[in-house]
């Protein structure tokens, strides 16, 4: 039998919370799912949790372990194993609405997603446990590109990608040592220039922002004294591919793009890749011309940096 939707969560040491998204699926109406885990190497109780609600489950649900690799490696994992028609990613301290799974189907039967080879999926925001959407309000319904969707029409925010499989099974999503960590969108703004999607009002999925419980995607590495030193390896990653593949859309946000070209100096340097790496990666012509104009106030924040951080071993070596 063909399912409908896989839901894939990526998880690590999130014993606590996943049951958010168990709870939610249960929930749902009786549409053919199904709920695919992959555990990033927890040392928690979830292997022993999911094992006894495979047990009971109504719907299939597979688990995977692999190394804690981060969450990137999670979701790719799960390429081999969703088997659903359309795939969506659920975080292991989120979960769906009630009625989600219906919304979905009949989005997807009303805009025809299945037929049309131009359409990748949709996108729903997402909205927090008080209620309060999480982007901008959608123009329902939207057709845009991935990219479209962000610069031109401001939708900036928490979105929800319902993907066609055959596109989620193309997504590759970078993969450095935890916890340092890529943003999806180097890998989705590629497929901007292939696919549309359908942004459309109606919520499906709940994000948890102020229960206390720190967050599956939370760096803590980005917070307080410790965003010194950790290396950035993803956010070089992720500054570069900006460059490289988005700078179409300079004249909507320029000074947006001028920060993340003296960001790929900053990073680079920081991630001791060298310049010529850094040139190299870039690949266009326009892009290296700006990370070159950037490049004196990229190796200028970087040296502020380095300043930083010496300040901050010193006081950790005296306290």
């Amino acid at each position: 039998m063909t399912r409908f939707l896989s839901v894939v969560t990526p998880t690590h040491n999130r014993a606590h919370t996943l049951s958010r998204v168990w709870e939610s699926l249960i929930r749902q109406k009786p549409i053919h799912f199904e709920w695919v885990v992959v555990d990033d190497g927890s040392t928690d109780d979830t292997c022993h949790i999911v094992g006894r609600w495979q047990a009971t489950s109504p719907f299939p649900l597979l688990y995977q372990r692999i190394p804690h690799s981060g969450r990137n490696a999670a979701v790719n994992a799960s390429n081999s194993l969703v088997s659903g028609e359309f795939v969506t990613i659920m975080d292991s301290d989120d979960c769906f609405k009630d009625g989600a799974f219906e919304t979905i189907e009949t989005v997807l039967g009303l805009h025809q997603v299945s037929s049309d080879p131009a359409l990748g999926g949709l996108g729903f925001v997402y909205e927090d446990e008080t209620g309060t959407p999480l982007c901008k309000t959608v123009a329902d319904p939207l057709r845009a590109s991935y990219l479209d969707a962000w610069f031109v029409h401001g939708l900036r925010g928490e979105i929800e990608y319902v993907w066609k499989k055959g596109l989620f099974e193309r997504l590759h999503y970078p993969e450095v040592p935890p916890p340092d960590h890529v943003p999806e969108r180097t890998t989705h703004a590629p497929f901007a220039r292939l696919y549309d999607f359908v942004y459309v009002a109606p919520r499906i999925g709940c994000r948890y922002r102020y229960d206390g419980i720190r967050r599956l995607t939370e760096d803590d590495h980005l917070r307080g004294p410790h965003r010194l030193t950790k290396p950035r390896r993803g956010h070089y990653h992720y500054s570069s591919s900006i460059l490289r593949d988005e700078l179409a859309y300079f004249r909507y946000e320029p000074l947006w793009f001028w920060k993340r070209a003296m960001n790929v100096s900053r990073y680079g340097l920081q991630s001791r890749v060298g310049f010529g790496k850094q040139f190299a990666d870039l690949v266009t012509t326009r892009a290296r011309l700006l990370w070159i104009v950037a490049l004196p106030f990229g190796i200028a924040k970087y040296f502020v940096w380095k300043w930083r951080y010496g300040r901050l071993r010193q006081r950790n070596a005296q306290g």
